[in-house]
């Protein structure tokens, strides 16, 4: 068969259509299913979802028309669903905690897995607030900081509030008192819903 370049790259083109189609599903999934998900998953991340399965119905499209009339006005639904969503999106400004008692190393990965919750949930990333030993003393730094501006603490997991079973228990019944909400990433727990509220009262009681 003589060699066809533009064979070649629609065929290369529908490729990366049916890649793009199955990582915008996937993506949806794992707002409304994975571990972001809870069951109260507020209004932006359910929007976001739709609209990412509404735009993988695009794409598909897209590989399959040629009724260029029909993909403008599908593109202009996908405009306007994107406007409404930014709409009702929230604003929140994250604060990120960070044990300092570890390596440059590890200090890194904390920061890291911070940013990708608040990357996650469209959150602007904060201040960041080290300490090294238990005690209150950063976490009333970030009080005074949440109070300032800052909505929501981001920590790697509940492990870092302290280096003992009480410490911890003294920084979470802390946040309870204040009313702060902490999102612990790799432990899934986020005060600002009930299960997690419940779960870190049931810690302390």
């Amino acid at each position: 068969m003589p060699h066809d370049p533009v064979r070649e790259s629609a065929e290369r083109v529908d490729g990366f259509l049916a890649a793009a189609r199955e990582a915008l599903v996937k993506a949806a999934v794992e707002l409304e299913d994975g571990p972001l998900a809870t069951p109260t998953t507020d209004l932006f991340t359910r929007s976001i979802a739709a609209t990412l399965r509404s735009l993988s119905g695009l794409v598909g499209i897209a590989g399959a028309t040629e009724q260029v009339d029909v993909l403008d006005a599908l593109a202009y639904g996908m405009h306007v669903a994107l406007e409404g969503v930014r709409e009702v999106a929230p604003h929140v400004r994250a604060l990120t905690f960070v044990r300092d008692d570890v390596d440059a190393a590890e200090r890194a990965a904390q920061r890291a897995v911070c940013a990708e919750v608040c990357a996650a949930r469209g959150w602007s990333v904060g201040p960041v607030i080290y300490q090294g030993r238990d005690g209150l003393r950063g976490w009333w730094t970030a009080l005074r900081l949440v109070h300032a501006g800052c909505d929501v603490v981001v920590v790697d997991s509940l492990d870092r509030l302290g280096s003992t079973e009480d410490a911890r228990m003294s920084v979470l019944a802390l946040l309870v008192r204040r009313n702060l909400r902490i999102v612990a990433a790799r432990d899934g727990v986020d005060t600002g819903d009930p299960v997690g509220r419940a779960l870190v009262e049931s810690l302390i009681a």
